[in-house]
């Protein structure tokens, strides 16, 4: 018998004991998102390396916290055997050590199951720095730089490696967008957290007096309003943590059109006051404003948060360890 699967925009298709359902992510008011790193969330021991099957044998385990979203550390083949996943050397394959593409679409299909929702984190600020076949792939480059697929000047500076992809390049922002896309089409993900996009959009990440860089916001403009428009209840959002409301404002008001960007006005002031232990300098006015703040005059264009990896790393832990 022939089964004809049609999949609404936005809705991955769930094949439970052969009945075919669709999943719809919560609306974005309603998410409550569990941010996870495969490598370490659930694995057997501190030598192992975690898996997409040992974080599915814990999804019941989150939904029963009220948890109904994972936001996945990336997941895209790196160097090495565990990473934070930041260091992406094949932008299109899945990390083997967690167990390849297949064991990952399972995981998703078996969140959708479970009514969470599954996020992606994707990073097109930089690849590698190391086991990166796209560096100087043709064998051409200027300054002993990565070729035609980063920029070959000073643009190509990062902190975390001289791989900052060429974004004036067409068909470099056409090999990011289709990235993008196959997280969405292939494997059903219904959302992406892009890493670092104030590296996309400044050459110095927007400290102080920096230098813009046009084509990284032409690429995250054509990215956001081609899902917007084909998958409107996909969520894209940005850690920019530069508080600035552009990040999340439509096209058409000069804006970069996200759906919603993690928040320093939240995260950095509400740890400050729930951490200090004592009262004469507790400031609790500072969590008004953070209760408060909005981009745009919209409550729902940020994520609020008082912990993720980077919070809780390099001499840094969660909240009750620091108080």
């Amino acid at each position: 018998m022939n089964t004809t699967i049609t999949k609404s925009a936005g809705m991955g298709a769930v094949i439970n004991d052969g009945a075919v359902t669709f999943f719809k992510m919560p609306s974005w008011n309603e998410l409550v998102i569990y941010e996870l790193h495969v490598g370490t969330f659930n694995r057997s021991s501190p030598d192992a390396v975690g898996t997409f099957e040992d974080v599915i044998a814990k999804l019941y385990y989150l939904k029963s916290l009220g948890i109904n979203c994972i936001e996945l550390l990336p997941v895209a083949e790196f160097s090495g055997g565990i990473s934070w996943g930041y260091n992406p050397a094949h932008p299109f394959a899945i990390e083997q050590d967690y167990g390849g593409a297949d064991a990952f679409a399972k995981l998703v299909n078996e969140a959708h199951k479970r009514g969470i929702a599954v996020i992606m984190d994707v990073v097109y600020g930089h690849f590698g720095p190391s086991d990166v076949d796209l560096w100087q792939f043709d064998g051409w480059s200027e300054n002993d730089k990565g070729g035609i697929y980063f920029y070959n000047d000073h643009r190509s500076d990062t902190p975390w490696g001289d791989t900052r992809p060429d974004y004036g390049r067409e068909e470099v922002r056409q090999y990011l967008r289709d990235n993008a896309l196959m997280w969405i089409e292939k494997y059903h993900c219904d959302g992406l957290r892009m890493d670092a996009t104030s590296y996309i959009r400044y050459e110095g990440g927007g400290l102080g007096y920096d230098t813009e860089i046009e084509e990284g916001n032409i690429l995250m403009r054509d990215i956001n309003s081609e899902i917007r428009e084909k998958y409107p209840h996909v969520l894209t959002f940005a850690e920019d943590l530069k508080g600035d409301c552009r990040v999340t404002d439509a096209i058409e008001h000069n804006g970069l059109a996200y759906g919603s960007q993690w928040d320093m006005n939240f995260v950095h002031p509400v740890r400050e006051v729930i951490e200090d232990t004592h009262e004469d300098s507790r400031d609790l006015q500072k969590i008004v404003d953070a209760l408060e703040f909005k981009y745009s005059n919209d409550a729902f264009c940020r994520i609020v948060y008082t912990e993720s990896h980077d919070e809780v790393a390099n001499g840094k832990a969660r909240v009750p360890e620091e108080i």
